[in-house]
């Protein structure tokens, strides 16, 4: 029985598929794949998913689901622009701002839940969709100011 064998064939089967994937990757690229640079870039961009990730499971193993993290995430990132780019802030400042403004998204939401009883998925939708329409607001006189 594969359940109680003593090797975990599905990490062996991921494991290959892992490896096969970037040796293919390797070829394709001429050897460009495996470079320093190449794994440096590739971890410095998947450091955002991973952080994110690491914080989703506490969420999952507390059994509730949040909808809203890659909206609160790109709603960070452009009031951070926005800060210093029409408000002329230093990047320290709008950094610490967009982290109170992280913050302050996970209390209300966790407050919601914890307190009045809505339910996390019905939260973390509405938040969602409302930063979702916040972020063309804020992003409007970046984009005016890039075109005149």
């Amino acid at each position: 029985n594969l359940k109680h064998s003593a090797i975990d064939w599905r990490m062996v089967l991921m494991t290959a598929v892992l490896v096969v994937t970037t040796i293919v990757f390797n070829v394709l690229s001429d050897g460009i794949f495996f470079s320093a640079e190449n794994l440096y870039n590739i971890a410095q961009q998947t450091a955002v998913v991973g952080i994110l990730a690491t914080v989703m499971v506490l969420i999952i193993v507390a059994r509730h689901i949040d909808l809203s993290v890659g909206s609160v995430m790109g709603f960070v990132g452009v009031f951070i622009a926005f800060l210093m780019y029409t408000l002329n802030w230093s990047w320290p400042a709008a950094c610490l701002a967009g982290l109170a403004a992280a913050i302050l998204a996970a209390i209300y939401q966790g407050a919601l839940t914890a307190y009045v009883g809505v339910p996390s998925f019905v939260v973390t939708l509405g938040l969602g969709l409302a930063l979702n329409g916040l972020v063309p607001l804020l992003s409007l006189p970046l984009l005016l100011g890039l075109l005149c």
